[in-house]
């Protein structure tokens, strides 16, 4: 997230952050921290009344099946997150699921990777080209030095073009934001005048170590770019296991890709699904976002995993996302039918329900909601219409 005041980054740091970790511009510090439900949880959110606050770059390496781990990160989301990930073990090698932040992050897994298997790392695989998912690939590579690093062509093309700039404003930017931050908990106030509450200040707290660990690692830092890429599916052999990667249209990002097992049913869905609110984000494309979800609904999932939240075995949250991206769609499009203005649009946008429906009266994720969905995502839904109709 970004802007402080004194809890919100200004507007250059801003920009920096939203070309890597697609959090949009105004998103606000803080937010709470997922808990990791029971294997016979709905999927809907969880409830706030778990919350532990706490400082916690840490993570839950929870078994899906045989050979099969979710790696669930239990830092929430806000200004700075790690992803979750995934382990799948075959008899001839391992896939990984997305990588972490910072280098630092992707070897903690690793570490607890090699605690399970002793087999290499045949492949990672990047969902997209977020740097919360690729900068860890680096550790991959000191770790397994031949590993492939698998990706949508989308994401290839869009780590090979300006992706290392953004990186170096993000890691010039950062320090000012961690100065801001660390000014919030210092005066105890939220952009409302309040004190802050607990899930903001440990939300402060996790972004300013994970911040501080993103900059020191930021003059050693070398991309590890896709090697093996795909239009709309691949299967890769771990030997007595096939996994099949499938790209179900844009959505978060033009790269968005899962991971998909059978038997169990298992889906890695990357930042396709985030809880506890969506990452619209300003690289997204809403207006294909709901049926890009719907896609990811028909295939056979007993299990999903998010690109951040507790694991899901069932479809309310999706199902509340897929209503959420076809209002924004649905109104967008009739405000640009009629000749509306972005400000217009935004004047007479609806989307009270939903809110509800992801926030109810929490007041950070309220802002979450405002900061990663009303703001970035219904802009980028009316630059889309407006192409279109033109």
């Amino acid at each position: 997230m970004r802007r402080l005041v004194p809890l919100l980054v200004l507007g250059s740091i801003a920009a920096a952050i939203a070309g890597l970790l697609l959090v949009a511009p105004g998103a606000p510090r803080a937010a709470a921290r997922p808990p990791v439900p029971d294997p016979g949880a709905s999927g809907s959110p969880p409830s706030d009344t778990a919350h532990r606050p706490q400082v916690d770059l840490g993570f839950d390496v929870r078994p899906l099946a045989p050979g099969v781990y979710a790696v669930i990160r239990r830092n929430p989301p806000g200004f700075l997150f790690d992803c979750n990930s995934g382990f799948i073990v075959g008899s001839k090698g391992v896939a990984v699921v997305d990588a972490q932040f910072t280098t630092e992050s992707a070897r903690q897994v690793i570490t607890a990777l090699k605690k399970i298997t002793r087999e290499k790392v045949l492949y990672v695989i990047n969902t997209h080209a977020h740097d919360d998912h690729v900068s860890g690939n680096q550790a991959y590579r000191e770790a397994y030095p031949e590993v492939k690093f698998v990706a949508h062509i989308a994401t290839e093309r869009d780590l090979n073009t300006g992706y290392l700039e953004r990186r170096k404003q993000l890691a010039a930017n950062l320090p000012e934001a961690l100065a801001s931050l660390r000014g919030a908990l210092a005066a105890d106030r939220g952009s409302d005048g309040a004190p802050l509450d607990s899930d903001q200040v440990v939300r402060l707290q996790n972004d300013i170590a994970l911040g501080e660990r993103y900059v020191t690692e930021a003059p050693a830092f070398r991309l590890q770019a896709p090697n093996r890429t795909f239009r709309d599916s691949l299967t890769l052999s771990l030997g007595d296991r096939n996994i099949t990667l499938r790209f179900l249209g844009r959505a978060h990002t033009a790269g968005d890709i899962v991971v998909q097992l059978r038997n169990p049913d298992i889906v890695f869905c990357g930042d396709l699904v985030v809880w506890p609110v969506p990452l619209a984000g300003t690289t997204s494309y809403p207006l294909e976002y709901a049926a890009t979800l719907q896609r990811l609904r028909a295939l056979p999932h007993a299990t999903m995993v998010p690109g951040h939240g507790p694991v899901m075995t069932g479809d309310d949250y999706l199902d509340l996302m897929v209503r959420l991206m076809t209002a924004i769609r649905t109104q967008t499009e009739a405000a640009v039918a009629r000749g509306d203005s972005l400000g217009a649009l935004m004047k007479n946008l609806d989307l009270e329900e939903f809110r509800r429906a992801f926030c109810g009266n929490g007041k950070v994720k309220n802002q979450l909601f405002q900061g990663y969905v009303v703001q970035p995502g219904v802009a980028r839904a009316y630059a889309q219409a407006t192409a279109a109709k033109h």
